[in-house]
C-alpha cells in the first residue's frame, strides 16, 4: 500500500503528489498528469515546481498579450 498523496499549492495551482508503487512518484497539476513518474518524492517535487514556473510563464505571457492589445484599441 503506497503512502497518502501529499498536496501543495503554489498562488495558483494545485499540485498533488502520489506514490504508485515503491519509488513511483507521480504528479498531477491542476488535475492534470505530469506524463512522466518520478522516483523520489523530492525529484517529483522539483519536476513539479519546475512545471509551475513553466505554466506560471506561459500565464504571464498571455495576460500581457491581452492588456497590449486593449491598450492599442482606446
Amino acid at each position: 500500500m503506497g503512502l497518502p498523496p501529499r498536496a501543495f499549492g503554489s498562488r495558483y495551482r494545485a499540485v498533488r503528489l502520489e506514490t504508485v508503487e515503491v519509488q513511483r512518484w507521480r504528479v498531477t497539476i491542476d488535475g492534470a498528469l505530469l506524463p512522466a513518474l518520478f522516483v523520489s518524492e523530492r525529484e517529483a517535487r522539483e519536476a513539479a515546481e519546475a512545471e509551475v514556473v513553466r505554466l506560471d510563464g506561459i500565464s504571464r505571457a498571455l495576460v500581457r498579450h491581452i492588456q497590449t492589445r486593449a491598450a492599442r484599441k482606446r
